[in-house]
């Protein structure tokens, strides 16, 4: 060691506008493994760069309580636009009964969804330049496709980097402890 590491210099600063960036071990940061999850729907908007896109921010709860994960649909185009069935799964995993979506036209918008728990599956990136992938379910399709859904072991520690135990089938380090770890509150 060199005699400046017995003399540190704590007179220290700067100027840095940090507004806009988020920490990288904020929740969104998490892997998540394939399965099956509920969240809350916190907030829905018009993606800037794609006008047609909707974004949809969801908090998970249960196991991975309080990670986030993006999600997006395009709007449909017209009346025959084949996004309407991936609309129409979300509606029903938001918790809309048929009869509620069989009246013909409806009206759907952020005031629908924000604050409803929705059900899904969950598989995460398959590699560099791929996306997460979430399906959503109504919760009568969801309990019995997680009932006979068998997790896969997953390389890699629970916030990314390099490999270790696996995070399902021998990792006991729940994601809240992990996220404790960080200094992250829930």
């Amino acid at each position: 060691m060199s005699n400046d590491d017995f003399n540190p210099d704590r007179d220290w600063g700067f100027d840095v506008n940090l507004s806009d960036v988020q920490a990288p071990t904020q929740l969104g940061n998490v892997t998540v493994p394939e399965g099956y999850y509920r969240a809350s729907i916190t907030d829905m908007y018009k993606a800037q760069n794609k006008p047609n896109r909707v974004v949809i921010k969801l908090k998970m709860l249960d196991d991975f309580a309080g990670v986030t994960r993006t999600d997006g649909m395009n709007r449909p185009k017209n009346s025959e636009d084949n996004v309407r069935y991936y609309w129409r799964a979300l509606a029903e995993s938001a918790g809309y009964t048929p009869a509620q979506l069989d009246k013909g036209e409806i009206n759907l918008g952020p005031k629908a969804f924000i604050g409803k728990t929705v059900h899904f599956h969950f598989k995460p990136k398959a590699g560099e330049g791929t996306y997460e992938n979430i399906s959503y379910f109504a919760e009568s399709v969801w309990n019995q496709h997680k009932a006979s859904f068998t997790p896969k072991a997953v390389s890699g520690s629970a916030m990314g980097g390099s490999p270790s135990s696996s995070v399902l089938g021998g990792d006991t380090t729940s994601p809240a402890d992990v996220l404790k770890t960080l200094g992250v509150s829930l």
